[in-house]
């Protein structure tokens, strides 16, 4: 059976998994040279088909991820059936095609789903998902292997976790590439070791960013609260004074790739300053994972990670000291594709995929 997985957030790429063996995984940025490509990976699929000698009709079961962007995304294969998969279901779906354990418990933390989610849990027993919901109100049928969105898909998750590293990395100190792509928070996390909490508290810059748990059912549920900028929460304030609403830093970055941003990571004052925030904003993550473990898993279990927040090597060494954890090789949304042939799989009834090598991809 020939399952094909189809990722269309960012980092889009294809999984190919052929009777239970994953053969294949690509991100369509290793063709197209786009960083964090999002959409119809068009040149991933025409190697696969050309290098696996496969025509469309000959894909089993395609699945798309994510259920909202398949929506905005026009194309298909000529597969003999597809369906779709929620984001951070495809995330946990990840984790178990690659978790040496068959029961482990499942946590996927990102910058946003869909339907605003950017947490969600997941019980594995056995090999089998027994349970998985997601903090838009997304949950499980385990019985129909559906995902059902019930009374609590009223539920506003708030500002995404990932976005309290991702926006000051980008608005506040402007790291982003020459073509104004984002992405590149892991270098904020990086300057925490060049400075402790405190000094930012010392800084005298406004930021009411926090976080905090909150039981909802059968999880306790991680909120945020509070802007994730620093400073002006509606404007980008440049060094030179000028004050643009963000929506129209927005556009300049994507339409016109100008980059406007607070600081100049080239003075010493203000690297200094995204140290200082950085080693602040790492504590906070620290404790929120740390709280948010220690509220829902067993010390010493098996937790299995996936999603863009872990990442994280800081916070993951604190989780590892407390479970046996294994942390989804693919972690961000570059595993979406293999989480959507996983999901493909699991529900056709395979109860194990087979990984040959880390190295699956064009060679």
């Amino acid at each position: 059976m020939r399952i094909l997985g189809i990722g269309l957030s960012h980092c889009a790429g294809v999984c190919l998994i052929e009777d239970g063996r994953i053969v294949f995984a690509q991100e369509e940025d290793r063709f197209s040279r786009r960083r964090r490509q999002k959409g119809w990976p068009a040149l991933s699929l025409e190697h696969l088909f050309r290098q696996h000698r496969l025509d469309e009709s000959e894909i089993d079961l395609c699945v798309l991820s994510d259920l909202q962007a398949s929506r905005r995304v026009p194309q298909r294969l000529r597969a003999k059936r597809t369906i779709t998969v929620h984001h951070h279901l495809a995330h946990v779906m990840s984790s178990w095609a690659l978790s040496p354990w068959t029961d482990f418990d499942a946590v996927s933390l990102d910058g946003g789903g869909d339907f605003s989610s950017w947490l969600s849990f997941g019980a594995v027993r056995g090999g089998k998902l027994l349970h998985w919901e997601s903090n838009c109100g997304s949950r499980l049928d385990v019985k129909r292997k559906q995902v059902k969105r019930g009374i609590l898909s009223r539920r506003n998750p708030g500002r995404p976790f990932g976005t309290y590293w991702s926006m000051p990395a980008v608005v506040n100190f402007g790291m982003v590439d020459r073509q104004g792509i984002a992405g590149y928070e892991g270098k904020l996390m990086g300057l925490a070791a060049h400075s402790n909490a405190e000094r930012f508290a010392q800084s005298g810059v406004r930021y009411d960013g926090a976080f905090s748990l909150r039981r909802r059912g059968r999880y306790t549920y991680l909120e945020t609260h509070g802007h994730p900028k620093l400073g002006d929460r509606d404007h980008c304030v440049t060094p030179d004074g000028q004050r643009v609403p963000l929506a129209e830093v927005r556009r300049l970055r994507k339409q016109e790739r100008r980059v406007l941003c607070e600081y100049e990571l080239s003075r010493a004052d203000h690297r200094q300053l995204a140290a200082d925030f950085a080693a602040m904003l790492q504590r906070r993550t620290d404790e929120a994972l740390i709280g948010l473990s220690a509220a829902n898993f067993t010390p010493g279990g098996p937790l299995v990670v996936s999603g863009g927040t872990f990442a994280n090597v800081l916070s993951n060494d604190l989780l590892n000291r407390r479970h046996r954890l294994f942390v989804t090789p693919p972690m961000g949304d570059e595993g979406l594709a293999l989480g959507a042939a996983a999901w493909g799989a699991y529900v056709s009834g395979i109860e194990r995929l087979q990984p040959t090598h880390l190295y699956l991809g064009f060679d």
